[in-house]
């Protein structure tokens, strides 16, 4: 470890996906306590370790860098890439690091404290919440992933909670749904499948819950009317989504505070324990049966029937709504408001307080499930006052349930807001960026990048490359760093000249004078790789908040950029270097040409591709009909926010696989990047265009039919003619191709409104 005593402590994070939700606030408890205490962080966002796809194992490349003297800790959460991953995997994995500081959030390493929450005490009180106060008797368990710690430990409880209240564990009720969403559908779709009754639903985690929320939606049940359905985590208060799920509250950011606190101790050289316990609480929402049709009586609201708002009636609402101690005053002042307008003469100034009180509650705590409960407090403690004639009841009940309207229209609008604004940010970045690429020179490639950093609103970024490129198959499979040069360095929002720059150790990063001169709070590592095939890593400055919620895709657009400039320039000194023996030459020419012009995910040419051959197919075939056809995937923010990032690369592949069997080996079939296709289909008019279009849609639904995916994979096209001996340039015909495409997704989405929104999306 280098020398560093008169500088901020460095502590790096291995986390997984530094966009997913979940981890966000993990994510903002590390931010808030490295500023309060002067601390430096490094993220690395690394995968599950046994990760399938050859795209996540990238990724844990990354772990090769953790074991960096620029360093003094690491803070592993541990958690996050193992909740889908195999225990033993990634237990050796970490083990390499076992050296160098360490605290675990999650899972128990010998060598290293953890940091964990109760899975016992709050989830015991929401089954015993379940048997004792909803006298559910028949409980159906859906399991996390067999060798995850939590999950085991939260099955033990439900066990030990079914045998102290005499009730029988029915083997037909307990699956396992992973603790993802996809998963999740699946595990629910077996246990309705069983066709064995029960009254409540213990899911492990509140993904898992959600997941089963669905499929009985769509199967038709109610909840929580024909059975309750309870989580863990509370990650719907984080998010401000979904429905208001009766879950156990999982305190992240101060698992986070904890973490760096028990770090820095023993960095420190002060004893540590070996584990800490964060505590977790019960939250009673609706889908427990609570604050609904099938709520408890008054008594157990703690709410008296009087209509006077008196200091005691207030407290006892505020607690009968679970509001936290740090809203409370805010919250009088809410019932206060409330409670005058409800029974006004007229109704309009209590909707006018609601929409009020809605907008207030998004700004300060971004959530309204706490002022839903609340109403569903002021709703029964009305029906509890018998001093009220029954049209009294009727009409201010009726103000009440409008109130609910109220605030979900307000979080629907809010929400919509929010995902225009990122969707519009982030798609509107990575096509500039795609759309300026015009060569793959390197030179122009690095200017291209220093642009988007700008953009991003970043001051600093580093990009090293390997001094020979090396491959990565797995990380027990990895090849040792040894030495890196940087290519590309903005410090404080200056290019830096680089010519000459001699290597370095890359697990150093940069070179060590610039690391100790840097002025970054807070750093995040990507690799740049293609496949299995690793050129180098770019290490971005994160102090300030990136304005996009999914920086990892914005950062692969760039380095996907990055990694076609490099192969096309080792393809360019290959042919330098080889000339001499021809065979030679002509072989790797064509394995490089081949890896520069395909798309790493789907084996389509990319956009590189895509232009070299159309434009050799246009020249080839002059004077006959051309069409271009540009076909965007639907829906796929939904399927990535909603199964997961590895979901979403598997609907890429399909449509790819889908698009390439509508087409002819002569036509030209690419994936421009992130949701885009285009292709240049040959001797084809705009009559067989629309007819092939037919066929893709159909080919769609072909395969939904038979998918058993809990999304419809559809994609909506759009095409343009380029007339024979046309001076219109490739480029503008494919603009006038998305044009219509925007068009027909218009046209389609009026046509699914119409038919109710039950006709699936193609």
């Amino acid at each position: 470890m280098d020398n560093h005593a008169e500088d901020s402590p460095r502590i790096g994070i291995l986390i997984n996906e530094i966009d997913g939700f979940f981890n966000r606030p993990l994510i903002d408890g590390f931010r808030a306590k490295a500023q309060q205490l002067g601390l430096k962080l490094l993220f690395f966002p690394v995968r599950i370790i046994d990760a399938e796809s050859a795209f996540e194992r990238q990724y844990n490349q990354l772990l090769n860098f953790a074991d960096t003297p620029h360093i003094d800790g690491l803070i592993s959460v541990t958690s996050s890439f193992m909740s889908a991953g195999d225990h033993d995997a990634t237990v050796a994995a970490l083990a390499r690091l076992a050296h160098v500081p360490m605290v675990s959030l999650g899972l128990t390493l010998p060598w290293a404290p953890t940091i964990a929450p109760d899975n016992t005490t709050g989830f015991r009180a929401l089954i015993e919440h379940l048997i004792q106060d909803h006298g559910c008797k028949r409980i159906a368990f859906m399991k996390g992933r067999e060798s995850n710690p939590d999950a085991i430990a939260r099955y033990e409880v439900f066990l030990a909670c079914m045998e102290a209240a005499g009730l029988p564990i029915d083997e037909r009720l307990i699956v396992c749904g992973e603790f993802d969403h996809y998963h999740g559908r699946l595990a629910m779709e077996a246990l309705l499948e069983r066709r064995s009754p029960f009254d409540a639903l213990v899911a492990a985690n509140d993904e898992m819950a959600l997941a089963a929320m669905s499929v009985a939606a769509e199967r038709g049940l109610h909840i929580p009317e024909d059975f309750a359905v309870v989580g863990f985590d509370d990650v719907l208060s984080l998010h401000r989504t979904g429905p208001p799920l009766s879950t156990v509250r999982q305190p992240l950011r101060e698992q986070a505070e904890l973490a760096l606190d028990v770090l820095l101790a023993k960095l420190r050289g002060e004893a540590v324990s070996d584990s800490y316990i964060v505590p977790t609480r019960l939250v009673l929402r609706q889908t427990c049966g609570c604050r609904s049709d099938r709520m408890p009586p008054p008594a157990m609201l703690g709410v008296s029937a009087s209509t006077n708002a008196d200091d005691s009636v207030v407290e006892q609402m505020l607690n009968a709504a679970v509001v936290q101690n740090e809203y409370r005053d805010e919250y009088r002042q809410h019932i206060a408001r409330l409670h005058r307008s409800l029974f006004d003469e007229d109704t309009k100034p209590f909707e006018a307080c609601v929409s009020d009180v809605a907008e207030a509650c998004l700004a300060q705590q971004g959530d309204l499930s706490t002022l839903q409960a609340l109403l569903f407090v002021m709703y029964r403690r009305l029906f509890a006052d018998s001093a009220m004639t029954r049209q009294e009841l009727q009409r201010y009940g009726e103000r009440l349930q409008n109130g609910q309207i109220l605030i979900s229209n307000a979080y629907a609008l809010d929400q919509l807001r929010i995902a225009f604004a990122s969707k519009f940010n982030d798609t509107q970045f990575t096509g500039q960026l795609r759309a300026r690429v015009s060569s793959f020179e390197i030179d122009q490639t690095l200017d291209l990048i220093e642009n988007a950093i700008a953009r991003l609103g970043q001051r600093s970024c580093y990009i090293g490359l390997y001094d020979a490129p090396v491959s990565f198959d797995g990380i027990r499979h990895s090849e040792t760093l040894v030495r890196a040069h940087l290519i590309f360095s903005v410090v404080d929002g200056v290019r830096q000249k680089l010519d000459g720059a001699a290597s370095f150790p890359a697990t150093h990063l940069v070179p060590d004078a610039l690391f100790r001169a840097s002025g970054f709070e807070v750093m995040c590592l990507f690799p740049v790789a293609q496949l299995n095939h690793h050129f180098g890593y770019l290490a971005l400055d994160v102090t300030s908040e990136p304005p996009t919620s999914r920086l990892e895709v914005v950062i692969e657009e760039i380095t996907s950029t990055l990694c076609g400039a490099l192969v096309a320039a080792e393809l360019a000194r290959a042919r330098d270097m080889l000339r001499n023996d021809l065979a030679d030459v002509a072989q790797k020419n064509r394995r490089l040409a081949d890896l520069a012009e395909r798309d790493e995910l789907t084996g389509l040419y990319n956009r590189r591709g895509f232009f070299t051959r159309a434009e050799a197919a246009m020249v080839a075939n002059a004077g006959r009909p051309l069409v271009v056809i540009f076909a965007d995937l639907d829906r796929l923010k939904y399927i990535n926010d909603s199964f997961g990032h590895k979901e979403g690369d598997f609907a890429i592949r399909m449509a790819a696989q889908i698009l390439a069997h509508a087409f002819r080996s002569g036509d030209v079939v690419s994936r421009m990047g992130g949701d885009e296709f285009v292709i240049l289909g040959v001797e084809c008019s705009p009559a067989a265009a629309e007819r092939i279009r037919a066929r893709i849609y159909r080919m769609f639904d072909n395969f939904n039919a038979r998918s058993g995916k809990g999304y419809p994979l559809g994609c909506s096209i759009g095409y343009c003619e380029l007339p024979a001996h046309s001076a219109t340039s490739l480029e503008t015909v494919i603009s006038q191709a998305d044009s219509f495409l925007y068009e027909e997704k218009s046209r389609r989405k009026a046509a699914r409104d119409a038919a109710g929104g039950e006709q699936r999306v193609r």
